[in-house]
Order: structure tokens, then sequence, then C-alpha cells
């Protein structure tokens, strides 16, 4: 599912010709994160009280030179030569932290903060699953250490707080970063299907594996034309939220 953005020259074009970055951890470094897909993103009003953040999964085959594929029934995994695994997608704050996970208010200041798609596999949502039943993601956050980079390992343990949810509830002086991070989340949703697969025929597929298709390897995801999120200084007064959260 593609999502369409107006733009003209020199207007609301700067993303164009970059590409997306989805959330990929470093051996070593624990981050903080907070789940934006919630229930009325898309009317930018989130409810952080439902039951749960979204998320989209699809069954998909690697390809090589295709890429990720989304299977469409027993010809595509006839074809992959092995079953489809299951991916799941949703969208996340990766705040700015040190190394071991504690929150830096002047980089946040400055916008040094990202707002990406995060992909990643059935073990990982039922323990984030097993987390959320006991401390709501609405009202907490999640650090989540990066044990393994190659195959994205973590270790995921709550947080006291919500720091997006401390945002929105400051009201007019958080307006400004909140309105810009909901927008960015926005724009990922339009396009989170591209982040996940490639819907193909079995022809397409035939036909690149051939080398007669169009592009390179592609899919699961990827979708150009949006930059990694954040930059630009927040000017909002958000130094008083900042202390509610690092305040013991």
């Amino acid at each position: 599912m593609g999502g369409y953005k107006q733009f003209g020259f020199g207007r609301d074009d700067e993303n164009i010709g970059k590409k997306s970055k989805r959330f990929q951890g470093e051996t070593g470094h624990t981050y903080l994160i907070s789940y934006v897909w919630w229930p009325g993103l898309e009317n930018g009003v989130l409810d952080m009280d439902a039951d749960t953040p979204e998320f989209r999964g699809v069954e998909r085959h690697w390809m090589d030179g295709v890429g990720y594929v989304i299977n469409d029934g027993p010809e595509y995994t006839k074809i992959a030569g092995s079953a489809p695994r299951q991916a799941i997608a949703t969208i996340i704050i990766v705040w700015p932290t040190d190394r071991h996970g504690t929150f830096d208010k002047d980089r946040f200041k400055a916008g040094d903060y990202k707002v990406v798609p995060w992909v990643f596999a059935s073990d990982k949502y039922k323990h984030m699953g097993q987390i959320h039943s006991e401390w709501p993601f609405g009202q907490h956050d999640v650090k989540a250490e990066c044990t393994e980079a190659k195959f994205q390992r973590f270790q995921f343990s709550p947080c006291r707080d919500n720091f997006l949810r401390k945002l929105i509830d400051k009201g007019e002086p958080a307006k400004e970063i909140v309105d810009r991070i909901l927008g960015e989340a926005q724009e990922i949703m339009a396009g989170i299907g591209n982040e996940l697969g490639q819907e193909m025929t079995i022809q397409q597929i035939n036909e690149k594996l051939a080398g007669k298709g169009p592009g390179g390897p592609g899919g699961g995801g990827g979708g150009g034309g949006r930059a990694p999120s954040g930059g630009g200084a927040v000017t909002a007064d958000v130094d008083s939220v900042v202390d509610d959260i690092l305040d013991d």
C-alpha cells in the first residue's frame, strides 16, 4: 500500500531521492523507544490508552536477486524453495541517548530523534506482548539493549514513563514537536507495506530472476523517497517535560 505526497521544487521536497531507514540496533547499544502507531494516528490524535499499538504482518520469502516477496500461495513457496516466514512492522520513536540508554536532553532539543519503521519476527512480537501486558506501552517506554546486531537480538525492559505521552500531555508548549513527530509517523504509516516486502506476480518474479525485470533486488522494504526523520532544532519549551522523566 503506497502513500502519495504533494510537493514542488523547493517546497516539501527535501526527502526526494533519499532512502528510508528502518530501526537497526548496534551491538552494545541500549535504545529508548516509544511506540507511536496507535489508533487515531491517521487523524493526528493518538489513543495511547487503547489495548495495543498497531502492527502489520505478512508471510514473506527472501529470493536472491529479487528481495523480500509477500507469499500469495504455494507457487511462491515452490519458487523460493522454503516455507515463508512471518514479518511484523510497526512505527517507533528512537529517542537520543548515550550507548547505555540515558536520555540526552541537549540532543533532543537539537532535533536528534528518529521516527522509524521497525520490522521484526514473531518471537520479538510475543516477547514485547508479554511486557505490554504488565507495563502498557501507552504509559511506559521500552529500553532495548542490542546484544547481537547481525540477527538483531535484544533484551527489552520497561521504563517508568512514556516520553511521547509526556510531550502530548504538556499541550501547547510541546505542540510543535508533537505535530512534527505525528506527521512523520503518518508518512511512514502510508507506506508501511513497502517495509515488509513486494507484492509481485509469479510472472514478475520469474522475469526478475531471469534478469528481465526492472531495477535491482528490493522490497522488504526500503521504499525510497523518505529520509530518516528528526532534525531541526526543537524550539518548544520542553525542559520541564524532560526533567519530569529524568527525576527520581
